[in-house]
Order: structure tokens, then C-alpha cells, then sequence
């Protein structure tokens, strides 16, 4: 008999952390996100931290949103990303990818194999979070400024969402609000037409482009 294949589950792309604490209904996001999946054992989580340099301030915020929802086996994942790590990651059904530097981030996923982990996850029906820089690396390309040009540089990321992503957060910090967008849609050409940004979060919900 064939084995049925799991369901993807929707992405969730958040321009910062405080949208893990967003109700709807009174219902949280996650324990939304949550709701679809099939379990059979308790549920775990795994934050990747990989972006911002695996700063224990921002897991510290994980721990109270998933605490919010009932989970406690939960685990930051390092970005050494040793055998305990990936042991752990390998099993996760929630998997929340820090804010930060994309580049910093995607590099770590390509060189430690974490990349590989948190595909076959999402493929096997593990729901992926992604918070400011973790949104942008769920879409199609990272951007990184290029000094010589106007138009940023682009870099493959997951491509599980099909646009390029931005947030008002990384624009801001970048200067260039007005032109970040349109800077995007220049450099990716004939290559994807489609692009979103992502607002910070205002307390209404808005700052989330999920699910996906």
C-alpha cells in the first residue's frame, strides 16, 4: 500500500516577534497554526537563532509564546548545529527562524546542512515560522546592498514563498523606505514579478503576510 505523503502546512511570514503573541477569536497564531496538524505525541518546537548570532534575549521571547500555547519541549538550535541539535531539529513540527541578518542566517543554514533539515521538515508537514529576516529567507530572494550599485545584490533563499520578500523594519534601518521595493523589483527583472513587504506590527494583526 502507498504511503499517503503529509500535507504542507501553510508559512507564516512576521515582521517581528511580538505578532507570536497576536490573538484572533482569542485564539493565539500559533496555537492556530497548531490546530491542522495530526498529532499522535506532544508537541515540540525548535527556534533557530542563526540570524541574530543566537542571542538568548530573543529565544527568551520563543519560550514565552510557546509557553503561551502549551509547549515545553522546545529547543534552540545553535548555529554550530551539532548532533543534538539536528537530532532535535529533525523531529520538530513547529520551527520558528529568528529575525537578524539574512545573509548571516542563510549562510549558516548552507554551510552546518540546516538548510537541508528545515526543508525535509516542511516537506514531511512541520509548520515554518518566519520573523522579520526568517520571513525574507522563506521567499524567493535575500537582497544585500551593493556599493558600487543602486540595485541590491540577490541570493537564493528556501523559495517556498513565490516573491521576494522585504520588511518595513529592514528598510527603515536601511535608509531607504521608499526605494526598497522598487530596488527589489529591478534587480530580480524577468526572474519573479512579484514582491511584498512586510509592516512592522501595530498591534491590530497587521505586520503578517500568513498564512501562505
Amino acid at each position: 500500500m502507498t504511503e499517503t505523503a503529509p500535507q504542507l502546512q501553510p508559512l507564516y511570514l512576521l515582521a517581528d516577534s511580538q505578532l507570536l503573541f497576536w490573538k484572533r477569536q482569542d485564539q493565539l497564531l500559533l496555537e492556530a497554526a497548531l490546530d491542522g496538524l495530526a498529532l499522535d505525541t506532544p508537541l515540540n518546537a525548535a527556534y533557530i537563532g542563526a540570524s541574530n548570532g543566537d542571542r538568548p534575549e530573543f529565544y527568551g521571547i520563543f519560550e514565552a509564546a510557546v509557553d503561551a500555547i502549551g509547549i515545553t519541549d522546545r529547543r534552540m538550535i545553535d548555529s554550530s548545529f551539532g548532533p543534538d541539535d539536528r537530532a532535535f531539529l529533525e523531529r520538530a513540527q513547529l520551527i520558528v527562524l529568528a529575525g537578524g541578518d539574512v545573509r548571516l542566517g542563510w549562510t549558516t543554514f548552507e554551510k552546518t546542512g540546516m538548510k537541508d533539515v528545515i526543508l525535509s521538515r516542511y516537506r514531511h508537514g512541520a509548520i515554518l515560522v518566519g520573523i522579520s529576516a526568517g520571513a525574507v529567507q522563506l521567499g524567493h530572494y535575500g537582497l544585500v546592498e551593493a556599493p558600487e550599485s543602486s540595485a541590491p545584490e540577490l541570493f537564493d533563499v528556501f523559495k517556498l514563498v513565490p516573491a521576494v520578500i522585504d520588511t518595513l523594519i529592514a528598510a527603515v534601518r536601511a535608509g531607504d523606505l521608499d526605494d526598497q521595493l522598487a530596488q527589489a523589483m529591478k534587480a530580480v527583472g524577468a526572474k519573479t514579478r512579484k514582491a511584498a513587504r512586510i509592516d512592522e506590527y501595530d498591534g491590530s494583526g497587521s505586520g503578517m503576510l500568513g498564512p501562505v
